[in-house]
C-alpha cells in the first residue's frame, strides 16, 4: 500500500515530536523539503515506499518541515544542513546520527534508518553496561578491606587457590556484540564486557 509523506509525518510541533521520540525511544527524523525537483522525487517515490513506511513506523517519529519556515530555520540552527531536501536522524539523546542531503532511494533510506536506530541502542546498552561496571567497582572498593583479609587468609591456608586467583587477575578487557542469526538477519542480543579482576 502506498503511503504519502503526510500520512507518515507526526502532527505537532518540533517540541512535541522530540518528546514523542523520547517517550517511544525512537529516532527523531526531520525531513526538510522545498519546491525543487529532488523534493518532488522524494515525495513521489521514496516516501511512498512500503519499506520506508515500515522503517519510519518502527524506528522513527518523522517531522516534515517546509524549507524557509521558522521551524526549518530553528532546526537548522541546531543541526545545520547545506541543501534541500534534507533528512536528519537525531537520537532521543539529542545527538545527530545520520544526515542525507538530496535524493535518496527507498531501499537506502530504510536501511540507514534501521542502522541509525540500532547504533543508538547499542550505544545506550554499552553506556548502561559501563555504568553498572563502574558502580560495581565503587562497591568493590568499599569492601576491599574485607576482601584483602579474606585473600591473605586463603593464601596462608591454600597457596594453590591463591595461584588460581592470580591467574584470574590477568584477564584482559574484552568487549563484543552478541548476535543471533535468525534467517538472513542478525539480531543484536546484547553486549558482553569482561573486566579484569583486581587482587
Amino acid at each position: 500500500m502506498e503511503q504519502s509523506i503526510s500520512s507518515l509525518a507526526f502532527k505537532g510541533s518540533i517540541a512535541e515530536a522530540i518528546v514523542e521520540s523520547k517517550n517511544q525511544r525512537k529516532l527523531f527524523l526531520v525531513y526538510i523539503s522545498g519546491d525543487d525537483a529532488e523534493s518532488s522525487r522524494l515525495e513521489s517515490s521514496t516516501w511512498t515506499s512500503s519499506k520506508v513506511a515500515e522503517s519510519v513506523s518502527k524506528y522513527c517519529v518523522l517531522l516534515h518541515i517546509p524549507a524557509g519556515s521558522m521551524d526549518a530555520a530553528q532546526f537548522s540552527s541546531i543541526y545545520p544542513q547545506k541543501s534541500v531536501p534534507c533528512i536528519t536522524a537525531v537520537g532521543y539523546n539529542g545527538i545527530q546520527l545520520w544526515l542525507n542531503e538530496g535524493f535518496i532511494s527507498a531501499e537506502v533510506l530504510a536501511s540507514n534508518l534501521e542502522k541509525a536506530w540500532l547504533g543508538l541502542h547499542i550505544q545506550e546498552t554499552t553506556a548502561s553496561v559501563l555504568t553498572a561496571a563502574l558502580a560495581s567497582k565503587k562497591s568493590e572498593a568499599s569492601t576491599s578491606r574485607t576482601s584483602d583479609l579474606c585473600s591473605s587468609s586463603l593464601a596462608s591456608v591454600s597457596p594453590s587457590d591463591h595461584h588460581i586467583g592470580s591467574s584470574e587477575t590477568n584477564l584482559g578487557v574484552n568487549s563484543g556484540i552478541v548476535e543471533e542469526e535468525k534467517g538472513p538477519e542478525k539480531l543484536v542480543k546484547g553486549i558482553v564486557v569482561l573486566l579484569p579482576l583486581k587482587k
